[in-house]
């Protein structure tokens, strides 16, 4: 087998291509994870603030780190003032007309009226001011929005029993992409919507990311923590002061 001179630069450049360009989408689900700066602090701090609820979840059965890497990308959206903003258009619009002339994400979850409607087993029935303006009340609180996402994480568990999950990553891709795109939409769908980076932070932040991609480096990031506290706490951690 002979090859020219000039063939084998030409496969030469295509494999340094290569191997750039897979460094380079590498590196920038990498950096699409790691350069939130200060939102990221925050929101673990308000993790770590409602601690409480998360353990009274943790009693009752639920997988924990999987309920917090599903939302955690919203943490990181969260802004007080523009909550503000959208709660007070849902106060005026959607609690007179309905989803149809206001359907704003407010809470630390970003929970939409829509969603939590859908949540609810009692949404078959008429609605009325009074219950819109009830629903309205209880996701502008941090237990109704947990309470909410308790019954997400029901739907999905009976929805998806007998889905296999092959790893815990995979799990926790699909639900947060079932989270954010639509956990009523055909698994189809949701497949297809598994990589697609359409998230942003701010509206005004021309970057998009991979929501799911957030929820599970998240993930990852709590578990090593963790797990260094687990070593520290029995003295073998040589790193940490």
């Amino acid at each position: 087998f002979c090859m020219s001179k000039t063939c084998f630069c030409i496969l030469l450049l295509f494999c340094f291509l290569c191997i750039f360009l897979c460094s380079r989408q590498s590196n920038a689900q990498e950096l699409a994870a790691g350069q939130f700066g200060s939102d990221y602090k925050k929101a673990e701090q308000w993790l770590q603030t409602t601690a409480l609820l998360w353990d009274q979840m943790e009693l009752e059965g639920y997988n924990t780190a999987l309920a917090k890497a599903i939302i955690f990308p919203e943490l990181l959206r969260y802004n007080r003032l523009r909550d503000k903003l959208e709660l007070f258009g849902l106060q005026v619009l959607y609690i007179q007309f309905g989803k149809d002339y206001a359907d704003f994400s407010i809470g630390p979850f970003q929970m939409k009226p829509s969603f939590a409607e859908l949540m609810e087993s009692s949404s078959i029935s008429p609605a009325t001011i009074t219950t819109r303006k009830d629903r309205i009340d209880l996701l502008n609180t941090t237990a109704g929005q947990v309470a909410y996402l308790r019954r997400f994480l029901q739907w999905m568990d009976k929805t998806y029993a007998c889905k296999p999950w092959h790893s815990m990553e995979e799990k926790i891709r699909f639900y947060a992409t079932a989270y954010n795109a639509g956990f009523n939409k055909p698994e189809k769908y949701l497949t297809a919507m598994l990589n697609r980076k359409y998230f942003r932070i701010t509206e005004i932040c021309a970057d998009t990311y991979n929501y799911a991609t957030i929820a599970f480096w998240y993930y990852q990031n709590s578990e090593i923590s963790a797990n260094n506290q687990f070593v520290y706490l029995y003295g073998n951690n040589l790193f940490i002061p």
